[in-house]
């Protein structure tokens, strides 16, 4: 279906011969001459300046003597060769040749008798494959000795060929029989296509494809006529037969006009010349009139001429179209022109394409399309309802985001309305209409949002990337409010993720449709904690009352209350170290409603992050305000994450003190609290000893063994020991303290046990403990300098102790006396037996056992078995050969 009201090409009847006694037989452009045979054997020729639109052109000639016959016959076919200036006509059945400038009858092609038509063509000598086409100029630079004329008459069934060489005459070269009188013959290079079913190949016959040719175009090109399902084709192929297009044209009715093709109509003949090609178009002559169709594959009809009759299609410097008794001009509009039709149509496809076919730069082709496709999305957009046809169109000129949100006004945040380029009104949509633009406008949003995110990656000026961040903000803010009109799933996903939204107009947006949760994300998302846990920390504590609530509503209110905890739960957990101050300010909530759960979120291991919060500030903070979870925390990060700060553990230490202080009495040391405290003050490294003193030194006597184990870590051994021997009085501590302090390289340790010696014996108050000192010596007496022990000893204990010395003494003499002797008993046997096995040998001539060669210098062995081996024949020295026993023989060497 034509577009109603376009026109491509603009229709001027230039010439009308109604009441003349003749009928227009064949027409021909050369140059500005156009020439006209008549039914009468009558030449015209007509000024047809170049660059005339719609101007009735001159008759400057009547040549009623162009024929050199006695009777008038009607000129059939026109055909100039302006290279050669030569004019080819049929008349009576004859190919005439006459000069083309002054039209002189130059001869007749006897042979040519009995033409229906005749096919000429140019050929290259030289250059089979030259493009002879009269528009490609090719010929026109080439010397005219270089060119040849070629002539096919269509004679019955006979094709009888012609050939006119530089310098000489017309030679007839062939006749070729054929089995039926053809309809179409055009020249293809060296070969002659026909529509009989074969291509005949001068100068020797050859079958090809057979194909029904329509015109030769330029650059070597052909346009055949085909058929499809009762529907004419025109196709177009190469020199070779090969397709040049992927498409074929498609007509309603079958184009009359073939190029150089005689058709016989009723009594008299007609002569079809094809159109030509004229981009973006493909004109053809058809019964009623012309068509002008898309030459791609839509196959459009653009336009519809309609005209009375038309017969003939000549195309030069001008579009002639000739009927028996008018000739039309089509004068294509200018393509500006069209497209601004089209664009008034509606029509922008076809206006696109027309706008591909037009000249200009590349910017200012850019602009056209950029202008064409805006108008478009908007046609679309409005027009149509087809939204993502819009938005694409848009996508592909890349309109900034914020002129395509202008479309949406009712989704667009308020503070960028008059941002992007202006756009023209937008019509109210029902919301329907408005649910499936938002859906579209969600694919666009998504996919641009892709493209910014990538630009963002990529290198960039500060100030490009700043107006990068500006546009994500609107994409992404935008974008979520689709999600919110559409009530998509996808919110919750979009508001986990990485997103520039504007956190003022989201929080709003969210607020007002009650997304709490979502907003809540958002803000987790954008690093917005506090705000996160605020939102939270209030739904936590606003308690429902069963009183003014029925119990649905109650339990929906509770639900959400419990939800709201575990989301501020998971929330705080998933914070790192540098929020510490947020994690101590809203975790209070958590443990004051639950001090186990508020514990285990401090330590829990199911969120790494938890593991990396600095744990001294969380002490103090439970220090003031939840002491009884104090020490489970510290005892956790020390034994299970292996913390290592002095803080912590010196913390720790001083929890265990003020835990017994608090219980009202101290129990003794073997009670399991107490016991605690004393064993983690001996084995931890990391407390701080001097703290932990002053610490102990303020709280009530009964931390004595504390404050000697402290003393000692201290090195202050003589303290420690006068404490566990005089206040404590236990004398298996004081020993269990020696023996773990206890260093033979240490000045300082090395003396422990002639401290505790001298605290026994030499007491600064009371009785010497004699019999706990004697207990050391006898345990310890490695450990102690002897003489100086026995000095502090009682003379009553000194006289019994030097007795048991001396004795001891003179035991250790005498078995070391027979240890002695019992080694050279030993010895002097070894010796005995080693002489019992020499032998001597006397002759050098003596052989070996096992290979009977004589022994002469060689060195040799002999196993306890008294066989004699070479030490060069030996395979392994503890081996002997003969019992092959392992270990048994050892060897004497000479």
């Amino acid at each position: 279906m034509a577009n109603n009201g376009f026109h491509a090409f603009e229709v001027h009847s230039i010439v009308q011969w109604r009441s003349v006694p003749f009928h227009i037989q064949s027409v021909e452009l050369n140059g500005t001459d156009l020439l006209v045979g008549t039914s009468q054997g009558q030449l015209l020729v007509y000024d047809l300046p170049e660059g005339s639109v719609g101007a009735v052109p001159s008759l400057r000639l009547t040549k009623k003597d162009f024929l050199k016959t006695s009777r008038k016959p009607p000129i059939s076919q026109l055909h100039a060769v302006p290279e050669l200036n030569l004019l080819l006509c049929l008349a009576d059945a004859y190919v005439h040749v006459h000069e083309l400038s002054s039209f002189t009858s130059l001869c007749v092609l006897e042979k040519s008798k009995g033409s229906l038509f005749f096919a000429a063509d140019l050929k290259v000598r030289g250059d089979a494959a030259a493009d002879v086409h009269r528009r490609s100029g090719i010929c026109r630079s080439i010397p005219a000795d270089r060119l040849d004329l070629r002539v096919c008459c269509v004679v019955k069934r006979r094709l009888q060929v012609f050939e006119l060489r530089a310098g000489g005459s017309f030679q007839h070269i062939k006749e070729l029989p054929l089995p039926d009188v053809p309809q179409t013959v055009v020249w293809c290079g060296r070969k002659l296509l026909i529509d009989t079913g074969r291509v005949v190949e001068i100068p020797t016959e050859s079958p090809g494809h057979v194909e029904r040719l329509a015109v030769r175009l330029p650059g070597n090109k052909f346009a055949l006529t085909a058929e499809r399902n009762g529907r004419p084709l025109v196709v177009f192929k190469d020199i070779g037969g090969a397709a040049l297009e992927s498409f074929a044209v498609e007509w309603e009715d079958w184009p009359k006009a073939i190029a150089c093709i005689l058709i016989f109509n009723d009594s008299f003949q007609i002569w079809y010349q094809w159109p030509d090609v004229y981009d973006p178009y493909i004109l053809g002559v058809t019964d009623k009139g012309v068509e002008v169709r898309f030459k791609d594959h839509s196959s459009k009809l653009v336009q519809h001429i309609p005209l009375e009759n038309p017969t003939y299609l000549v195309q030069g410097h001008a579009i002639l179209i000739a009927s028996a008794s008018v000739l039309w001009q089509l004068h294509p509009v200018p393509f500006p022109r069209q497209v601004d039709q089209l664009l008034e149509l509606n029509a922008f496809i076809d206006a696109k394409k027309i706008e591909a076919a037009m000249p200009g730069t590349p910017d200012e082709r850019l602009r056209r399309r950029y202008n064409m496709d805006k108008a478009h999305a908007y046609y679309e957009f409005n027009r149509k309802k087809n939204f993502k046809a819009a938005l694409d169109l848009l996508k592909g000129i890349e309109v900034s985001p914020i002129t395509v949100l202008r479309l949406y006004p009712w989704l667009l945040p308020k503070k960028h309305e008059n941002r992007g380029e202006p756009m023209m009104s937008i019509q109210r949509l029902s919301e329907q209409d408005k649910a499936a633009a938002t859906e579209a406008l969600i694919l666009y949003l998504t996919e641009k949002r892709s493209q910014l995110q990538k630009l963002e990656k990529n290198g960039i000026s500060s100030q490009e990337k700043e107006k990068q961040l500006q546009l994500l903000s609107i994409v992404d803010t935008t974008l979520l409010i689709c999600y919110l009109a559409t009530n998509s799933s996808l919110l919750k996903s979009f508001v986990r993720v990485p997103n520039h939204c504007d956190i003022m107009e989201s929080e709003k947006e969210l607020k007002a449709a009650n997304k709490i949760e979502e907003l809540v994300l958002l803000y987790q998302n954008r690093g917005l904690h506090q705000k996160a846990l605020e939102l939270l920390r209030s739904d936590v504590q606003r308690t429902p009352d069963p009183a003014v609530m029925d119990t649905v509503a109650f339990n929906e209110a509770r639900a959400k209350q419990v939800k709201s905890r575990q989301s501020m739960l998971t929330h705080l957990q998933t914070l790192k170290a540098e929020h510490i101050d947020i994690v101590l300010e809203y975790a209070d909530t958590i443990i004051k409603e639950n001090q186990r759960e508020g514990l285990a979120m401090l330590t829990t291991e199911d969120y790494p992050n938890v593991k990396t919060w600095p744990r001294v500030p969380i002490m103090r903070h439970l220090q003031q305000k939840f002491p009884d979870i104090l020490i489970e925390y510290l005892e956790f990060v020390i034994n299970k994450w292996g913390d290592t700060s002095k803080e912590i553990h010196t913390a720790l230490a001083h929890a265990y003190i003020n835990n017994l202080i608090s219980a009202g009495s101290i129990p003794p040391r073997t009670e399991p609290k107490r016991q605690k405290l004393y064993d983690f003050l001996r084995l931890s490294q990391h407390i701080d000893v001097s703290q932990l003193m002053r610490i102990i030194s303020s709280t009530p006597s009964e931390f004595v063994e504390e404050r000697a184990l402290l003393l000692g870590r201290l090195g202050r051994h003589t303290e420690a020991l006068r404490i566990i021997t005089h206040e404590v009085k236990d004398p298996m501590l004081a020993e269990e303290y020696c023996c773990e302090h206890f260093d033979i390289q240490d000045v300082n340790r090395r003396n422990l046990f002639m401290i505790l010696l001298e605290h026994y014996l030499r007491p600064s108050t009371g009785t010497p403990d004699t019999f706990h000192a004697l207990e050391v010596l006898r345990k310890h007496s490695d450990k102690v300098n002897p003489l100086k022990a026995v000095d502090m000893l009682p003379l009553t204990t000194k006289d019994f102790m030097t007795a048991i010395l001396a004795e001891r003494e003179h035991k250790r003499r005498e078995m070391a006396v027979h240890t002695n002797l019992a080694k050279m008993e030993q010895l002097q046997e070894t010796l005995y037996q080693v002489s019992q096995r020499r032998m001597i040998i006397h002759s050098k001539h003596f052989k070996v056992t096992e290979d009977s060669k004589p022994i002469r210098t060689h060195a040799f062995a002999v196993y306890p078995c008294g066989i004699y081996v070479h030490l060069h024949c030996m395979e392994h020295e503890s081996t002997c050969p003969r019992h092959n026993t392992q270990g048994r023989c050892k060897l004497l060497l000479n």
